[in-house]
């Protein structure tokens, strides 16, 4: 599970999504593993392609951590030579 933390006040409205069922707002998250703020998530909003291809990049408006226990890593081989029988 991942929680996100969102900033409201940075979303550029001029690029929000009318729908037939409501307006959206469309956002993407980019893993920041190592990230000195021990958040393992960025959140921005997106841009559309056209601005992506000129450069532009969305505000960030959060961060997100990944709050699910990790799974303990497998095995190497050297442990499992290492092994009594």
């Amino acid at each position: 599970m991942i929680t996100f933390s969102i900033n409201l006040s940075k979303i550029d409205k001029t690029q929000l999504v009318k729908g037939e069922k409501g307006i959206y707002l469309n956002l993407t998250a980019i893993e920041t593993p190592n990230n000195q703020y021990d958040h393992d998530w960025m959140m921005v909003q997106s841009v559309s392609k056209e601005a992506r291809e000129a450069g532009e990049k969305g505000p960030i408006l959060g961060n997100g951590k990944n709050i699910a226990p990790k799974e303990p890593a497998a095995p190497t081989q050297e442990e499992i030579n290492d092994l009594p029988f």
